[in-house]
């Protein structure tokens, strides 16, 4: 770090943690206006502090990346348990489709039987709808009478829902 006190470097972590000026402040030892000049007026600890608060950012950011993978098989878990109806597994299916945009940009893609029964996903590569299968038969959206976009169709009773993760 720069020319700065042990005091400051103290602030300085407790800031870039996420902790208020006035509650530094109280922890330090040191006015709440000496923080604040800190933070405003200090060029060395205003840089420091900058670069603290990336590297947090940045750390932040490694940690949810490599939770992608827990996270989707907690997912698909979730999505393959018995507990849940098919009428629940598809309206979850719909809703996780529509939180990643898929819902708007699905294709008609028709799946085989084999595909539905594998529900395959291969992680790492970029997300493409395939379809929503009910007893083979797949329910993707159609174009409806004088629209150039597909409706969306609701699932009833499916089966799978298949995602690849394809290249």
């Amino acid at each position: 770090m720069a020319k700065l006190t042990a005091t400051q470097e103290q602030a300085l972590l407790l800031l870039a943690s996420g902790e208020t000026v006035t509650r530094t402040a109280e922890v330090v030892g040191v006015s709440r206006q000496t923080c604040s000049e800190w933070v405003n007026r200090d060029p060395d600890f205003i840089a420091t502090l900058n670069t603290l608060r990336q590297e947090t950012l940045d750390a932040g950011a490694d940690r949810l990346r490599n939770m992608v993978g827990a996270a989707l098989d907690a997912v698909e878990a979730g999505m393959n348990s018995e507990e849940l109806s098919a009428k629940d597994r598809a309206s979850l299916g719909m809703a996780l489709l529509k939180q990643v945009g898929l819902s708007e940009r699905a294709g008609s893609t028709r799946l085989t039987e084999a595909q539905g029964a594998r529900g395959e996903v291969l992680r790492g590569r970029s997300v493409t709808l395939l379809g929503v299968t009910n007893g083979g038969a797949t329910d993707a959206p159609k174009k409806a009478p004088g629209r150039t976009e597909p409706a969306t169709k609701k699932a009833r009773g499916c089966n799978h829902i298949a995602i690849s993760f394809g290249g």
